[in-house]
């Protein structure tokens, strides 16, 4: 009798096997895949629906600022004070780079504000515990 070969889907060690690609899965995956639903289906308590519902506003940090239309024009600004009437097109674009981390800092600054100020505009706000 031999033993299965990696090729066939089958593994020495027992682990599963993506077949055609080669790659381990995890044993949870395995099971939610014979069970026909994804592993990861989002929160179903109450608390863990309104922590993900505050998920936009970090996911939106997350975007880089160069896809951000509103912010363009405060780094090109901010790149032109940087370096003011600069030709390089290297230095132009470490301006550029340079600009957009700082324009990132000061977005990140506002949200933080922002949740600090709902926070204690409302009396009944409690930090939510794990």
């Amino acid at each position: 009798m031999t033993a299965p070969s990696a090729a066939a889907g089958g593994s020495r060690s027992g682990a599963a096997v993506n077949a055609g690609t080669g790659a381990a899965i995890s044993k949870r995956m395995l099971r939610a895949n014979r069970l026909g639903k994804p592993a990861g289906t989002g929160p179903t308590s109450a608390a863990g629906k309104v922590r993900s519902a505050q998920n936009a506003r970090k996911h939106g940090l997350n975007v880089a600022v160069m896809y951000d239309p509103d912010v363009g024009a405060d780094v090109a600004f901010m790149a032109e004070e940087i370096a003011p009437g600069c030709q390089d097109p290297e230095l132009i674009g470490r301006a550029r780079r340079i600009a957009e981390a700082q324009v990132d800092l000061m977005r990140v600054a506002r949200a933080r504000r922002d949740i600090i100020s709902a926070a204690m505009a409302d009396p009944d706000d409690r930090p939510v515990t794990a």
